[in-house]
């Protein structure tokens, strides 16, 4: 079966009847880009379409296949060469579905396997990352007003972010999925170079490296929240707005120190060593009427006035601050100090 020669044929026909490719199309309903293509030999018509094609030019469906007018001595002949030919081309579309088909079984075999690939990919990574040694990337706000804002809840443990707008492992995990995963501990455990504090005001834990600061709070006041911020912003002012618990009333603020030495130096005054924690001491001269003890714990009270409550050195604080109470409180959670590791 020869498509040009059959389109050749067509527009012979055509042609003789006096019709142009349009008007061809609008009696058959289709566009005339259509009747030009089975004219150049492009492609066949639509099988639907070859007995009112015949009839409108006047021939049998025999001629129109072999491509010429046929007389009767050769209407048989060229009968069963046409049916020949009808066959081969219905093999031929047949074989062309079989690959198509193959093929589209092979891209969706191939892109199951990609995916699979991807997910196990990820997961693989993710676990790597959970394993690694913590390292953050986070966004300062830049116009942080020393105030915390709450980050998640988990197990009714409050997790606060202080001065960060964003806070993710390796740039690749948040740290929520990492403490869903791993929790706090191992958060801490897995940062390198961490230094680790505990204050003497009843189990609060600090854990400073290079990048954050972690504040634990396991406290007399049962206060058990997590706070974390940049290694570079100072925590003491947080403390005095009620992290841990330790709430500023009025005009005053607090300050829990362990009791090291105490020498008379005469009547009410004392020389006393304080400790903040572990690596942090100082001796001050302290009137007291109230008996210290040593290797207790102590809250001392301060009035405000124009103390600068970011200034961590014991000794300022003493100077520029006037004390006003001085209680014992528990040794909950002192059992787990040493001294800071780095």
């Amino acid at each position: 079966m020869n498509q040009e020669k059959i389109g050749k044929f067509i527009a012979s026909m055509r042609k003789e009847k006096n019709m142009t490719q349009e008007e061809l199309a609008n009696i058959l309903g289709v566009s005339i880009n259509a009747v030009s293509k089975w004219e150049r030999g492009i492609c066949l018509m639509d099988m639907s379409l070859l007995k009112p094609l015949c009839e409108i030019l006047d021939i049998n469906i025999n001629e129109l296949l072999s491509g010429e007018k046929i007389s009767n001595d050769e209407y048989q002949n060229k009968s069963e060469e046409n049916i020949l030919s009808i066959f081969k081309l219905l093999r031929k579309v047949e074989k062309k579905k079989r690959i198509l088909s193959i093929m589209l079984i092979i891209i969706i075999l191939l892109t199951i396997i990609l995916l699979i690939y991807k997910i196990g990919y990820n997961y693989g990574k993710s676990v790597q990352l959970l394993n690694a040694e913590v390292h953050f990337n986070k966004e300062i706000n830049k116009n942080c007003t020393g105030e915390f804002k709450e980050y998640y809840i988990k197990n009714n443990q409050k997790i606060y972010l202080y001065c960060l707008n964003k806070l993710s492992i390796n740039n690749d995990i948040s740290l929520k999925k990492y403490i869903d995963k791993k929790g706090i501990d191992e958060l801490i455990l897995n940062m390198p170079r961490v230094k680790k504090y505990i204050l003497y005001d009843g189990g609060t834990t600090e854990y400073h490296n290079e990048e954050i600061t972690i504040i634990k709070c396991h406290t007399v006041d049962d206060n058990n929240d997590i706070y974390i911020g940049p290694s570079d912003m100072n925590m003491n002012k947080a403390y005095n707005n009620g992290v841990c618990g330790k709430e500023k009333i009025k005009d005053t603020f607090t300050k829990t120190y362990r009791v090291i030495d105490i020498t008379k130096k005469e009547e009410d005054s004392y020389w006393v060593t304080l400790e903040l924690y572990q690596s942090h001491k100082e001796t001050i001269e302290i009137n007291l009427k109230e008996k210290l003890e040593i290797n207790k714990n102590y809250e001392f009270t301060f009035k405000d006035s124009l103390y600068n409550i970011d200034d961590e050195s014991i000794t300022d604080i003493f100077k520029k601050s006037k004390l006003i109470k001085v209680e014992e409180i528990s040794r909950v959670g002192m059992d787990e100090v040493q001294e800071p590791v780095v």
